[in-house]
């Protein structure tokens, strides 16, 4: 099941002079999420929930996309090299030397990209 999108921080209270203590942080369906951080002691004695920023999870995700659209492009010259090995051999079919040069030539191409 997709998650909501959010996280809820639960105290047992609200907010004010006498504040809520913490109790639980929880996905959108209420389920304890154990992964989404880490409790720290710091120097200055306080304990924190130290939480990944989100805006360097999304310079990593478009970071990621970066190298999928790569590898797309790679798989896709990938096929349309070994569709002409295969046009070209017709008859027995490209070897193995062929095979593995239309891959290097494949990757070493879409280094350039």
């Amino acid at each position: 099941m997709k998650s909501a999108g959010f996280v809820d921080v639960v105290f047992d209270g609200p907010p004010g002079h006498v504040a809520g203590r913490f109790a639980e942080v929880e996905d959108a369906r209420g389920f304890g999420v154990g992964d989404l951080g880490e409790w720290v002691e710091r120097p200055d004695g306080y304990c924190v929930l130290r939480i990944p920023d989100p805006r360097e999870l999304a310079r990593e995700c478009a970071a990621l996309r970066l190298v999928v659209g790569n590898l797309r492009s790679v798989g896709s010259e990938l096929a349309t090299r070994m569709e002409r090995l295969h046009e070209r051999d017709a008859d027995t079919g490209p070897n193995d030397l062929a095979c593995a040069y239309a891959m290097q030539k494949a990757v070493e191409d879409s280094a350039d990209v």
